[in-house]
């Protein structure tokens, strides 16, 4: 019988568990069990089918994993467990891989009331306690990406980790309303943080895997900053206060419509080319440039025409290039269709896209 190590915890008249347990050991304990109370469409059984057959074949088909109707799980992003598989492959650091701990429910789902004595065993002297290993079962309520995505690194990587602890905290003698609060509680009252945050931190991390955001996080600070920028004292840094468009949103256009993940790009060549690219639409339409171009729409539908204008006109560093675009720009009578411009999302940012692009129609999105 495994024996673990364990605090109690009291919370007013609740008691939990803080323990520690090996990844192999828990996959092959732990029920993931997600929500699907609907039954009604033979299509969405089938699509529910489909979606355990699909995580079965990247995880494990020894886990188990089922639609309950009671679940208190919603399904997992396929794309997350495949990101935190790789996480944890690249991960050459010293850094913790999952330092906040899983919460689980033991005998979740059980009838017996009694269930917490049976299930869980606590030697105060020792400070141990074990499970009856035969018919003890965890419930996820709080951590089933960490554990698909650990599931998923032992297919993906054929490397059973036998030597990774997680943290976890156990939750005893619940029932699944209780379960469902804490669920809610955890998943539904927690401010998410700030992406813009998230990227400025970069700053205090010197890994190489952390050097391509912080590189184009430079480009944008040096145009939010430098006095000469058109975008000067435009861009939230930290996601809040002055400004109109976000630093996480210009960091995750520039990556996805220009630079496409090459990580040698010139920071400084593309700082002066956005600027005078930038430059020539508040200097051929400065109505547009304050009611548009500045704000996320406008702000989003120039960097993903940024390319199609490179290849047209040449980079804007040059001069010559940059008064060739003037001059096209001044052809295309934007104000009479984007000034009274409603609607923002990714939709508006291609409508006006669209407006822009219309006369170079060679150049396809």
């Amino acid at each position: 019988m495994n024996k673990f190590p364990y605090f109690e915890v009291d919370q007013k008249s609740t008691k939990f568990i803080l323990t520690k347990m090996t990844a192999d050991y828990l996959l092959e304990r732990v029920d993931f069990e997600f929500r699907f109370p609907y039954t009604n469409s033979e299509k969405d059984v089938l699509n529910a089918d489909r979606y355990i057959e699909k995580l079965k074949n990247k995880t494990d088909n020894n886990i188990k994993i089922e639609e309950k109707a009671d679940g208190i799980q919603r399904r997992t992003d396929l794309g997350r467990i495949e990101s935190i598989a790789d996480h944890i492959y690249n991960n050459k650091s010293n850094t913790p891989l999952f330092p906040t701990p899983l919460v689980l429910g033991v005998n979740l789902y059980t009838e017996d009331e009694t269930g917490y004595n049976n299930a869980i065993e606590l030697n105060d002297k020792y400070m141990e306690l074990s499970f009856p290993e035969d018919k003890t079962r965890f419930t996820i309520i709080d951590g089933q990406h960490r554990m698909l995505g650990i599931a998923r690194y032992r297919t993906k990587y054929d490397d059973h980790i036998s030597n990774i602890e997680l943290p976890i905290i156990l939750i005893p003698e619940v029932n699944l309303q209780d379960a469902t609060k804490i669920f809610i509680d955890i998943n539904a009252n927690q401010r998410k943080v700030n992406r813009s945050i998230v990227y400025d931190l970069y700053a205090n991390i010197d890994d190489r895997e952390y050097e391509y955001i912080k590189s184009i996080k430079t480009v944008v600070q040096a145009l939010n900053e430098n006095k000469s920028s058109v975008l000067n004292n435009q861009i939230k840094m930290l996601g809040t206060g002055q400004g109109s468009i976000s630093l996480a949103f210009m960091i995750e256009y520039i990556d996805k419509e220009i630079i496409k993940g090459d990580k040698s790009f010139d920071q400084v060549k593309l700082l002066k080319n956005l600027n005078s690219y930038f430059s020539a639409f508040k200097f051929v339409y400065p109505k547009l440039w304050q009611t548009l171009f500045i704000k996320t729409t406008g702000m989003g539908a120039l960097l993903m025409y940024y390319l199609i204008a490179v290849q047209f006109f040449g980079e804007f560093i040059n001069v010559d290039n940059q008064n060739s675009f003037k001059q096209y720009l001044t052809t295309l009578n934007l104000e009479e269709e984007l000034l009274n411009i409603t609607g923002t999302g990714k939709k508006a940012q291609k409508y006006v896209l669209g407006i822009i692009n219309k006369s170079v129609p060679k150049f396809e999105i």
